[in-house]
C-alpha cells in the first residue's frame, strides 16, 4: 500500500476544497483501504488548531492538498490486513492484528494497532522501532514520546 502525504506529521499543508479551505496541521494518516472499498486508500487527518479537541478534525484525500503529494511511503499490504503477527510489528505479543493508523500530537506520535477477535474492536496506540523505521519519512523531525494515558 502506498501512503501519500503533503508533509510530515505536525507540519502544515493547504487545502482549497469547498468543504475544507485553509491551512491545516497534519495530525494523522488513517489506513482506510481494507475497511472500505472506496477510494482513497489512505485518509489524511488535519486540524486548523493542532491543540483543538478530536471533534475538530477534518479528513482529506491526499490529492486535496494544494502543495501536492511530497511524501510517499510503501507499507507491505499484509501489515494492514487482519491477521498479521503483531510480533513482526515490533510488539511483544503473540496476537495477530493489523496496522490502522499513525497519529500525532504536540507531544509525539503513536501507531494505531487493531487486534483481537474482530481486529477492529480493540485499538492500541503503540510505538515500535520497526514501525518508526518503516514510516520515518512521514514522522515528525523531533522525536518525542507521548504519554497516551494522560493525553485522552
Amino acid at each position: 500500500m502506498k501512503v501519500e502525504a503533503p508533509c510530515r506529521l505536525g507540519e502544515r499543508f493547504t487545502c482549497e476544497k469547498s468543504w475544507s479551505r485553509g491551512r491545516f496541521v497534519l495530525t494523522g494518516v488513517d489506513l482506510f483501504r481494507w475497511e472500505s472499498r472506496v477510494s482513497p486508500d489512505t485518509v489524511l487527518c488535519g486540524k486548523k488548531d493542532p491543540y483543538a479537541k478530536l471533534e475538530h478534525t477534518s479528513f482529506f484525500d491526499p490529492k486535496d492538498a494544494v502543495e501536492g503529494v511530497r511524501i510517499c511511503v510503501e507499507i507491505p499490504d499484509e501489515m494492514i490486513v487482519p491477521g498479521f503477527p503483531l510480533r513482526r510489528l515490533g510488539m511483544d505479543s503473540d496476537a495477530v492484528g493489523r496496522l490502522r493508523s499513525v497519529l500525532w500530537t504536540a507531544e509525539g506520535w503513536a501507531f494505531g494497532i487493531s487486534y483481537g477477535k474482530d481486529y477492529g474492536g480493540r485499538l492500541e496506540r503503540v510505538r515500535t522501532q520497526v514501525l518508526d523505521q518503516l514510516l520515518e519519512p512521514l514522522l515528525p523531525r523531533r522525536a518525542v514520546q507521548v504519554d497516551w494515558k494522560t493525553f485522552f
